[in-house]
């Protein structure tokens, strides 16, 4: 009676393994640059209007391969009765002799590959490291004497998921054939300011806090990384980013 609980525990903690595995595969295939501040953010925002297609799909995409790491697993710790007298096969007695020890290896590569593919490992170290960065470049809008001859309306124009990537690769995006020809012309005017790292194409270099939807917003119009609080939420707050100077203030 020991052994089967022994076994159907061993082959729950498997299971769990399975999943971190293959949910690790699905956000490196479907959301490679996601990272952890923007996936809290949302979950603190607020899911009770998403679509769930996203998960719908991780299910489609990882189910399949869950169930052949299972047959994996199983056929790596125990043994596989065939024929009329039933008798026991070992694939494997390395394993099956310490389940143990290797089942702790495969939960830590499973645990790994799930925070890395979350980005909850960069975030981790991002929270804990020290930079001057913004000590030393940051200016701020309240102490510079800005005159104008002739004050003008500013119009921003924010685009959700238009980006620089729809450009064909020739042209430093990754397409192979041109969706946006009128924007990338718009791009290489001579009268357009842009900013970029390497080429116009693609883009300024991205900082921790700035490479999602709302910290892009905030980076843009603030001139500062959008630095997440994941035990508040004050996003629906008058104390939003308070002491911040935006654009509009």
């Amino acid at each position: 009676m020991r052994s089967k609980i022994y076994k159907i525990i061993h082959m729950l903690v498997l299971l769990l393994v399975s999943v971190g595995i293959m949910a690790a595969v699905f956000m490196w295939v479907k959301f490679p640059s996601t990272n952890f501040e923007e996936l809290a953010f949302y979950y603190k925002a607020g899911l009770k209007n998403a679509d769930n297609s996203v998960f719908i799909e991780g299910v489609k995409f990882s189910l399949p391969y869950i169930v052949l790491l299972m047959i994996i697993f199983y056929a790596l710790f125990y043994d596989i009765t065939f024929g009329k007298a039933k008798k026991k096969f070992y694939p494997f007695k390395i394993f099956n002799n310490h389940r143990k020890i290797f089942t702790s290896i495969f939960a830590v590569i499973s645990l790994w590959m799930a925070l890395s593919s979350f980005g909850i490992i960069d975030y981790l170290i991002y929270i804990n490291s020290e930079s001057s960065f913004i000590k030393d470049n940051y200016v701020d809008p309240r102490d510079v004497d800005i005159t104008f001859e002739e004050k003008r309306n500013l119009i921003v124009i924010v685009v959700e998921s238009l980006e620089t990537t729809f450009f064909t690769k020739d042209q430093g995006g990754y397409w192979k054939y041109e969706v946006t020809p009128e924007l990338y012309d718009l791009l290489n005017e001579d009268d357009v300011v842009t900013f970029y790292n390497k080429n116009k194409a693609q883009g300024m270099k991205m900082i921790q806090g700035a490479s999602w939807t709302t910290g892009s917003v905030v980076a843009n119009s603030t001139g500062l990384p959008f630095k997440l609080r994941i035990n508040k939420n004050q996003y629906h707050s008058k104390d939003f980013m308070n002491g911040a100077y935006a654009l509009g203030d």
